[in-house]
């Protein structure tokens, strides 16, 4: 049986738990601090059929909106954490949010494999595309695509393969545009799709459809403007304020008709569709590109698990199906 670590943050003194469910006995003040201290609140969910059993616990550290998290405590508290998970034997771990760049600390010693959702995101990009244009009520294929990357590799070489045969206008946005040149030759002889290569957004103001955006860059990313015209899903650098012009997806939330499993709020977390799908493949290591490669397996193993994509999130909440539908409304009447 697969062990998976999950570290959950708590934002509000009313959500700290206190080993014995001694928060009930302490005033507020107090709670914080007791959390900091005490021994780490744990629990442990075995999920049989799925063969992995889960080992959840409780970040010693309260985050808040307002609160500048201390680098002293916040680093104490991630020892601690994973002193925890080193010790009973939990090696793969995925985190409810990335507060304090938690994934690239876990990440840094290599004590841990951390599951971020990338891959899962590269495996599942035209269900999610699928799912967005459903609820817009546009085909895929009337669309412009654009992906927002920063260079070349196996893992986006294959993503490209799989959307070009998916959709009839498809470019590519990145400062090493150059280097996909021999990619998009090869996808022209092969398909005649003919994929356009950009620098920056200035081009697609005129243009409308879906843009992917797996550019790490901050400043690259912030140099552009994002047009209304576009929703953007957001897999890379966090877009400000001032480039928002339009519906920015930052998360999919996913959900099982398993009565078991969907009571846990991390299951909608794309870390563990991540984790589930390496584990249920039998993959050991960690790399997007393998995940990839046996795609349509991994996707008949969620379907198979009872996973399904429940909607999309942006920076702040839920997008509902009603904004999307009026989005698609005034995106039909520029599709030509």
């Amino acid at each position: 049986m697969h062990s998976l670590g999950i570290i959950r943050f708590h934002h509000k003194v009313e959500q700290i738990k206190l080993v014995g469910g001694t928060e009930k006995l302490f005033p507020r003040w107090i709670k914080t601090f007791a959390m900091e201290v005490t021994p780490l609140v744990n629990d442990k969910v075995v999920f049989d059929k799925l063969g992995i059993e889960i080992k959840e616990i409780q970040f010693p550290y309260l985050i808040t909106d307002n609160d500048n998290i201390s680098k002293i405590r916040f680093e104490r508290a991630l020892a601690r954490t994973k002193k925890y998970f080193h010790k009973n034997g939990v090696s793969e771990l995925i985190v409810d949010e990335n507060i304090g760049k938690t994934n690239e600390l876990l990440n840094k010693e290599g004590l841990f494999r951390v599951f971020d959702g990338s891959g899962f995101y590269g495996v599942y990009i035209v269900e999610i595309l699928k799912y967005i244009c459903s609820n817009m009520g546009v085909k895929l294929q009337n669309l412009a695509v654009s992906l927002m990357l920063d260079d070349l590799d196996c893992f986006f070489e294959l993503i490209l393969k799989n959307l070009c045969t998916k959709v009839r206008f498809m470019s590519i946005i990145s400062l090493n545009s150059e280097n996909f040149i021999p990619l998009v030759n090869e996808i022209y002889n092969e398909s005649g799709l003919v994929v356009r290569l950009e620098k920056n957004t200035k081009s697609k103001r005129g243009d409308c459809g879906i843009l992917i955006n797996f550019s790490k860059n901050k400043d690259f990313v912030n140099s552009n403007r994002f047009s209304r015209n576009f929703i953007v899903l957001n897999l890379g650098a966090d877009i400000l304020n001032k480039n928002q012009n339009g519906i920015i997806i930052t998360n999919i939330k996913m959900k099982s008709k398993n009565k078991d499993i969907c009571k846990h709020s991390w299951i909608g977390n794309p870390g563990f569709a991540e984790a589930l799908a390496y584990m249920s493949l039998g993959i050991e290591m960690r790399d997007s590109a393998i995940l990839l490669q046996r795609q349509k397996k991994v996707i008949s193993a969620f379907k198979t698990a009872g996973y399904y994509i429940d909607g999309v999130k942006g920076c702040r909440g839920d997008i509902e199906k009603e904004v999307l539908a009026e989005f698609g409304k005034r995106l039909n009447t520029k599709i030509v």
